[in-house]
């Protein structure tokens, strides 16, 4: 349903930007930004929340956190078809890491770092209104790539245990936006946009490996649901290269 809206956004762009006076000329444009996105990894919170009631029992000293954030850069570059349409290439990527440990004297200690780096590569359609100071909304569709890496470390009485897990996978994602995007009239532009992308990549298979220091086993795996998307807020700048 959500790629049906994506769509017809994409038809209701197009129909009102060719509506507008035409240009001159197409102008080229470009947008550069950084921002934070919501990462929904509600199923790895999960294990990270039984994690902490585990190790508390043990652990003397603990320090626990939701996996959070992913932050990163995105650029756009493409053309005004008319004032008001846009369409372009966009990349983004985004990464967030976290470490959660507990420790109990020498007897018991835990350590558990996850890493999710995820980027995509595609394009995107916005309507910008001068008359309206520069407000915009637009969608976007691309090519995304999740890696996702975890590595725990585990001494109990003595005993040590070391699991490494890595996993990759691709999906299409798609979302949409607003903001504003005020424009100078030498052509320098200054943005804010705030947006939700729609990132779920379901299971991915992983490789998993286990050892004790001296030995170790590799072994194919699932990780758990692994949805990255969520909503996001960038602030940017950019040109219009042929004003």
């Amino acid at each position: 349903m959500p790629h049906r809206l994506v769509s017809a956004l994409v038809g209701l762009l197009f129909t009102i930007g060719l509506a507008a006076p035409a240009a001159a000329g197409m102008t080229p444009y470009v947008r550069l930004d950084y921002g934070g996105s919501e990462l929904r990894t509600s199923a790895i919170d999960d294990n990270i929340a039984s994690m902490e009631q585990a190790s508390s029992l043990n652990g003397d000293l603990y320090s626990f956190q939701s996996v959070g954030s992913g932050y990163g850069p995105s650029v756009a570059l493409g053309a005004w078809l008319t004032p008001r349409l846009r369409v372009g290439a966009t990349f983004a990527y985004h990464h967030a890491v976290r470490e959660n440990w507990a420790t109990h004297d020498s007897s018991y200690a835990f350590d558990d770092q996850l890493d999710f780096r995820e980027h995509e590569i595609g394009a995107e359609a916005a309507m910008r209104f001068t008359e309206l100071h520069g407000f915009m909304f637009g969608v976007n569709v691309a090519q995304g790539h999740a890696d996702y890496a975890e590595s725990t470390t585990l001494i109990n009485g003595g005993a040590l245990q070391l699991t490494d897990g890595k996993a990759s996978g691709n999906k299409i994602t798609y979302g949409a936006f607003v903001g504003i995007d005020q424009a100078a009239a030498s052509g320098a532009v200054g943005y804010i946009r705030f947006g939700y992308q729609f990132r779920d990549f379901g299971q991915l298979p992983a490789i998993v490996t286990t050892g004790d220091g001296f030995t170790s086993t590799a072994a194919s795996a699932t990780t758990t649901r692994m949805d990255l998307g969520g909503f996001y807020l960038r602030v940017g700048m950019g040109f219009d290269l042929a004003r």
